[in-house]
């Protein structure tokens, strides 16, 4: 075997060390979703679902743009919208937003955290819940 043969083989070696340990950290990781289970609004499809980074993302100034749009249309109300962020398919928050219901928040991301916040200001929620909340909303969003 030359030389070379042999820095191939552990070339590919190495490669497929580096694929495993990528597929490990990948299943070890929470996989994080946003689905609108369903919304009034039809800029959203019901069971619509958000998984990378990219597409939350997305979901998040959709969410901006249509509160934004609906409110400056706002003769007939607002779109009732049901959400929820789950980790391995498992729901760890449910949510509703009322886009065009002139509240201060746009973003989804923005609905959250003041929800979260309104209920810690009414001792709804411990201080350290709320930490651990305002953690884990980061993590799907940013």
């Amino acid at each position: 075997m030359t030389k070379l043969e042999m820095l191939n083989l552990q070339l590919e070696a190495a490669k497929e060390t580096v694929r495993m340990i990528e597929e490990k950290i990948a299943s070890e990781s929470p996989q994080r979703t946003v689905v609108v289970e369903w919304s009034e609004n039809t800029g959203f499809k019901d069971g619509e679902t958000f998984i990378t980074k990219e597409e939350i993302s997305e979901i998040n100034k959709r969410f901006a743009y249509l509160n934004e749009g609906i409110n400056k249309l706002n003769n007939y109300g607002y779109d009732k919208t049901k959400f929820t962020i789950r980790e391995n398919n498992e729901v760890i928050y449910t949510g509703r937003y009322d886009l065009g219901d002139y509240s201060k928040f746009t973003t989804l991301e923005d609905h959250i955290l003041g929800s979260l916040k309104m209920n810690k200001e009414f001792n709804h929620i411990a201080d350290e819940e709320y930490q651990e909340w305002l953690t884990f909303i980061n993590s799907v969003f940013n």
